[in-house]
């Protein structure tokens, strides 16, 4: 794609910016995708119709996270994530933090929409924001994505649809970071925060909620996804066997460095008492 014309105030626009993937068009409201004859259809992977659905969400950061993650999970569109321009917009939207809420900011909005913008920043992050007030959209949505990525598997690390499902582990992993981080400080548990947080209030609904989605995204990844990628290791390995073909070794080399990757991925957030 061309770059877009230099009418951004941040020095590496994010992929999550409307106007970043309509160029040579700006938008700012749902109005303006309206107004918008060809969308992009990001290598054909999703039509006109999802397309100005999907641009549409994003004009709105403070709502576009559970927006965006149902987007995805429902209408088996877990296959448009092939394309890496809507991963990009994925992971953008989900872990790019988006602006923060001043310390001296202690007013709410007294309109909707509010025309002061800076009353929808975050103290942490959207992601954290969104977490510690209605988590259960983002982990219904996971496990989703978890569910459908793993029935994409064709028993072969050599499937079109590899990419999909690597995607979708390291997103879940992630996800596990966030919400590990939050029930650590919900609980007290935390390493190294011994103060409190600015806003953050966690309630043991929450929590609980919190914690039952945890174990749910752990289940996929530890007990379906950690066979699965074994076994993917073990056919890239068994296929250099006897191999003079150093092409072959070489791929299958990198195949298998990117899977033992994923794998420590999923267990990051394991704590000494869990071994």
């Amino acid at each position: 794609r061309p770059r877009p014309p230099l009418t951004f105030t941040h020095r590496f626009p994010s992929t999550s910016t409307p106007s970043f993937l309509t160029d040579p068009h700006d938008v700012k409201t749902e109005d303006d995708v309206l107004h918008i004859k060809n969308l992009p259809q990001f290598d054909d992977m999703i039509g006109q119709a999802d397309s100005e659905l999907l641009i549409s969400y994003l004009t709105v950061p403070y709502l576009r996270i559970p927006l965006v993650m149902t987007f995805f999970s429902t209408e088996d569109r877990i296959h448009s994530l092939r394309s890496e321009e809507l991963q990009s917009v994925f992971e953008s939207v989900l872990f790019e933090p988006g602006c923060y809420l001043e310390t001296h900011m202690n007013l709410e909005p007294q309109e909707v929409p509010t025309l002061n913008k800076k009353l929808l920043a975050t103290p942490y992050g959207y992601l954290i924001n969104e977490l510690h007030r209605s988590p259960d959209v983002i982990i219904d949505s996971i496990l989703n994505l978890l569910k459908q990525a793993l029935e994409l598997d064709t028993g072969t690390v050599h499937a079109s649809t590899v990419p999909i499902i690597l995607f979708i582990t390291r997103v879940a992993t992630r996800i596990d970071n966030y919400i590990s981080f939050v029930i650590d400080y919900a609980t007290g548990k935390h390493d190294s925060i011994t103060t409190p947080l600015r806003d953050v209030e966690i309630s043991e609904k929450i929590v609980r909620s919190l914690k039952e989605g945890l174990v749910a995204i752990r289940f996929y990844l530890r007990q379906q996804y950690h066979p699965m990628l074994e076994a993917w290791s073990r056919e890239a390995i068994m296929q250099c066997e006897n191999k003079d073909d150093d092409r072959i070794v070489d791929e299958n080399t990198r195949i298998c460095f990117n899977i033992f990757t994923h794998l420590i991925m999923m267990y990051r957030n394991v704590h000494l008492e869990d071994l």
